[in-house]
């Protein structure tokens, strides 16, 4: 099963966990240049993830439009954004 890796610059690269099923924390901590990851959940789909730099605001990295867009999926409502790389994924590939 593959991922879909957002860069902030509107890179998009598929990819896979090492061991072909599950992200490792240290894949992700290396894949989003970060120490600690975050969990959201956008508004597309109950079986997909955004996983993020939780302490991306804090450290200053720039907006993802593209994860953003992902996450708000157009709901009005939606009145936070991404900032930094980002991992779209299925639910089975964090655990």
């Amino acid at each position: 099963m593959d991922a879909l890796f957002i860069g902030v610059d509107g890179k998009l690269e598929f990819i896979q966990p090492k061991n072909r099923t599950d992200f490792s924390l240290e894949e992700l901590y290396d894949k989003l240049n970060c120490n600690l990851v975050e969990v959201v959940y956008p508004y597309i789909h109950n079986e997909l993830i955004l996983i993020i730099d939780e302490e991306g605001k804090l450290t200053n990295k720039k907006p993802n439009l593209v994860a953003t867009a992902i996450f708000e999926n157009g709901d009005p409502h939606a009145c936070d954004y991404i900032v930094g790389d980002a991992i779209l994924c299925h639910t089975d590939m964090f655990k």
